[in-house]
């Protein structure tokens, strides 16, 4: 039961420890251990991920990285960067450097 549960969810540590936990058996552990490692290996060699990931992609709902993923495409990368901003040429004397560092920000009002 432990290896076919490990199997479909994707979880196989989950699933043995929670084998584990509720029987506090190391030999019964160690053969659950030993029976969902090998299902997981079937079920990745037959379905390419765990047969629950499997089920959901076919009813056409995609997992892959979270809900932050999904976020993280709607949101433009240019409304979160500031063009205010001074360039110093590379050969510019440091103190000249300094000058500007110790100056207002750009974009600053003067007032």
């Amino acid at each position: 039961m432990g290896a076919v549960a490990g199997a479909v969810l994707g979880a196989p540590i989950s699933t043995i420890l929670i084998v584990f936990e509720m029987t506090g058996d190391y030999a019964l552990t160690i053969a659950v251990m030993t029976a969902t490692v090998i299902a997981s290996v079937i079920t990745q060699q037959l379905h390419g991920r765990s047969f629950f990931v499997w089920q959901l992609e076919r009813r056409g709902v995609t997992i892959k990285g979270g809900q932050e993923i999904s976020l993280l495409r709607t949101i433009a990368v240019d409304g979160f960067t500031d063009k205010r901003f001074e360039t110093i040429a590379a050969q510019a004397p440091l103190v000249q450097v300094r000058e500007r560092l110790s100056g207002p920000p750009p974009g600053a009002s003067s007032s």
